[in-house]
């Protein structure tokens, strides 16, 4: 074994680790003041917030596997709106924290809650869950 292999996988470790904080967040909120918190902590933790006004259709259709989804849960009452078909990762936001309503959204095709007000350890502790329930490899 020489050193040169350890470190060629530090750097891909590196990269994977500098590739997940870069993810894009895509924002659904209908009130501006909620996505902007969000994203100025998304920014502040390294990520490329992306505030989106449009319709839950046009962001669910336009994010990869790479992509973060924020929705705020009054936006998923319409039982049309089909989580399970959407690559990136879901995180449904909300001020209240109802375990029944979060565990059908789970069932649904989101993969974490996050409550507001929104708090880095909160979007931290989110994600954490998210990929965990994803299966992510390095959750």
């Amino acid at each position: 074994r020489t050193h040169g292999g350890s470190d060629s996988i530090r750097r891909a470790s590196s990269k994977r680790r500098r590739r997940r904080r870069a993810m894009k967040a895509v924002i659904i909120d209908p009130v501006a003041y909620q996505r902007r918190i969000l994203a100025r902590i998304l920014e502040a933790s390294g990520h490329e917030a992306i505030e989106e006004r449009a319709e839950i259709g046009d962001a669910l259709v336009s994010t990869s596997a790479d992509d973060l989804l924020f929705i705020e849960a009054a936006l998923l009452e319409d039982p049309a709106v089909e989580l399970d078909r959407v690559a990136a990762l879901i995180i449904v936001t909300g001020a209240e924290r109802d375990e029944a309503e979060i565990a059908s959204q789970l069932r649904r095709g989101a993969h974490a809650f996050l409550s507001k007000p929104y708090t880095a350890e909160g979007l931290k502790a989110a994600l954490a869950d998210g990929r965990a329930l994803r299966g992510d490899p390095s959750s």
